[in-house]
């Protein structure tokens, strides 16, 4: 079991984490060398009742999903019944791309096919949060070959040449499995990974979800603004087949621990293979670089993202969010160790926190972890500060890990965000006007290293930090 110091270390990060980011739950689990070493809940799986998270609660994963459809096509190309290198139009309808460069099932699973976002997908998110503008068809499978088919306009990049995170090509896996398998696309993901994995209570299906034997599901909640703060509204989780292939899978972290065990094992699950090591090490090599990781140069492969830099070992990774749900999962091949966590709202930070819960079982200190170091610093500098006799006031704070400001003189006040100019000497700037003679405005941070006073001096002020 995992090491009681540890432990206390890992509980602290996660309550100071809900508290900081206002997230009502969290759940999360610990593998390590095939065994849970860790498991838990925290906060209320909805609101209304405080009814307690658990390991065993239900949740959506969103994005995480995208992994579970990337090794179903890869099981599908050990059964030789697809190449990752066919043009997708061998199996549907698709007429983007060229006969000389068309677009490949290898290019759909890695964000490589050169066409951007074109929002089908989402549209079911869309509508659980406000009536969609523009309305555009978006109901049958027609309907969404259609859209997709429609938009040659959107191919500016030969296949290969760009990364454009993009639900709706997992959206088009989904249904070259239906064509391929013979049977719906959650009917496949169930039979051929969910249930060989003993993940029997993970779903796409409402149904299933409402009907849980545990009855221990997520309530999700929208975190909107409102003119008193932080407004959560219920959110009920878009059961919808254009989302099932990119983000529709719900699971709990204990049933996600049993999937990471099975990839730290490459495809096998207590002596079960649903997957030979050959097919399963397609999964991991690299394919495109991501702006999604914090190392040097995080590649995306297929549904995953790979860093070779993290602590000089392999971090492979993948987030979701569904706005009312989030999840995050990161694998330690070389190490055997593996996280995931899951919450019933967007959690911004789930990435920052699973970084610094490896970091700590890696046996290294936290401050050697370079988005902690930041994440301490950026924390210390924001607060509330006064020029002198208190006639400005200059208040600085986090927002979505975003540096803002706002200025109050007399009456009057003005927000912006910061933007780093120089991270180590502590410089920032609101960003300077395309026209106009508009300077802009330059921060710069300073900290006693024997007092830890902070002041601050911006343009012709100097700012003293009060609490």
């Amino acid at each position: 079991m995992i090491n009681q110091e540890i432990q206390s270390k890992i509980e602290e990060l996660i309550i100071n984490n809900l508290q900081e980011s206002q997230i009502p739950a969290l759940s999360i689990a610990i593998v390590e060398n095939n065994q849970v070493i860790y498991a838990n809940g925290f906060g209320a799986r909805r609101i209304r009742g405080n009814l307690p998270a658990s390991e065993k609660t239900l949740y959506g994963i969103g994005s995480s999903t995208k992994s579970f459809t990337a090794l179903a096509i890869m099981q599908l190309v050990e059964e030789e019944k697809i190449n990752l290198d066919d043009p997708v139009q061998k199996y549907i309808t698709f007429k983007l791309g060229s006969e000389k460069k068309p677009i490949t099932i290898r290019h759909l699973l890695s964000h490589s096919s050169g066409i951007p976002d074109l929002d089908a997908s989402i549209r079911s998110i869309v509508e659980k949060v406000c009536f969609p503008d523009p309305l555009f068809p978006m109901s049958s499978k027609n309907d969404f070959l259609r859209h997709v088919n429609r938009a040659q306009s959107e191919f500016f990049f030969d296949p290969g040449e760009h990364f454009f995170y993009n639900n709706d090509m997992f959206t088009l896996l989904l249904l070259i499995i239906e064509k391929i398998t013979g049977m719906p696309f959650e009917e496949y993901i169930q039979k051929k990974i969910l249930l060989p994995l003993d993940m029997k209570r993970s779903t796409f299906s409402k149904e299933v979800f409402d009907n849980d034997p545990l009855n221990d599901k997520f309530t999700g909640y929208m975190i909107k603004p409102g003119p008193d703060g932080i407004n959560m509204q219920e959110t009920d989780f878009p059961f919808n087949w254009l989302l099932y292939a990119c983000g529709g899978l719900i699971s709990s972290v204990d049933e996600m621990s049993n999937y990471l065990i099975t990839m730290l094992n490459k495809g096998v699950y207590n002596g079960k293979k649903i997957i030979s090591s050959k097919y399963f090490d397609e999964l991991w090599k690299t394919i495109i670089s991501s702006p999604y990781g914090a190392g040097k140069n995080p590649q995306y492969c297929l549904g995953w993202i790979r860093e070779d830099d993290f602590f000089n070992t392999t971090l492979i990774h993948h987030g979701g969010n569904t706005g009312m749900s989030s999840s995050y999962m990161a694998l330690l091949p070389e190490k055997k160790i593996g996280v995931v966590m899951e919450s019933n709202t967007n959690f911004l930070y789930s990435s920052t926190l699973t970084r610094e819960i490896l970091t700590l079982l890696l046996g290294k200190n936290l401050d050697e972890l370079d988005v902690f170091h930041r994440k301490k610093i950026l924390q210390n500098i924001c607060g509330v500060y006064h020029s002198y006799q208190g006639i400005n006031k200059l208040e600085v704070n986090l927002q979505g890990g975003k540096l803002f400001g706002t200025i109050t003189s007399g009456p009057s006040s003005n927000t912006f965000p910061l933007y780093a100019l120089d991270f180590a000497k502590l410089r920032f700037s609101i960003p300077k006007p395309y026209f106009g003679n508009d300077p802009g405005m330059e921060f710069q941070f300073f900290v006693s290293s024997e007092s830890n006073k902070v002041l601050v001096t911006a343009d012709r002020f100097l700012f003293h930090k009060i609490n």
